[in-house]
């Protein structure tokens, strides 16, 4: 909902389609990084160590995603890396979405999220039950 008032600050029309496929994208993009969360929390003693890990894992996917700096403008050896990371294809497709402009094209990112999110459930899921409480 702040990235959406945050476009009104900006100038950015919305209709009701953009507000609605903006939500469900970040909803999309929330169950990414959760289960990211959930699996390494599921293996980690102390919420210290959860913190440090994390932060190890998840700094380095947003600002490889290509939400601080236009992707199409990197070095080919940089895009690579940029090309593997999911959260490249969120950001895109709300950029799509809000903005109009995709680099990838908007169901190729929605596919490759979706695709991600489920293995990442399972794998969140399959650490959470194995767990010892």
């Amino acid at each position: 909902m702040i990235l959406i008032a945050l476009g009104f600050a900006f100038n950015i029309h919305y209709t009701i389609f953009s507000v609605f496929a903006t939500i469900a994208m970040v909803f999309l993009i929330t169950i990414s990084v959760v289960s990211i969360g959930l699996a390494i929390g599921a293996f980690m003693s102390s919420p210290e160590g959860f913190g440090l890990v994390s932060s190890f894992v998840i700094f380095p996917i947003f600002f490889l995603s290509g939400a601080l700096f236009p992707v199409s403008h990197l070095p080919g050896w940089l895009s690579f890396f940029v090309s593997l990371n999911p959260m490249t294809y969120g950001v895109d497709a709300l950029r799509g979405i809000i903005l109009g402009i995709s680099t990838f094209g908007i169901m190729n990112d929605i596919a490759v999220i979706v695709a991600f999110d489920a293995v990442m459930a399972i794998i969140g899921t399959w650490a959470f039950k194995r767990m010892e409480m």
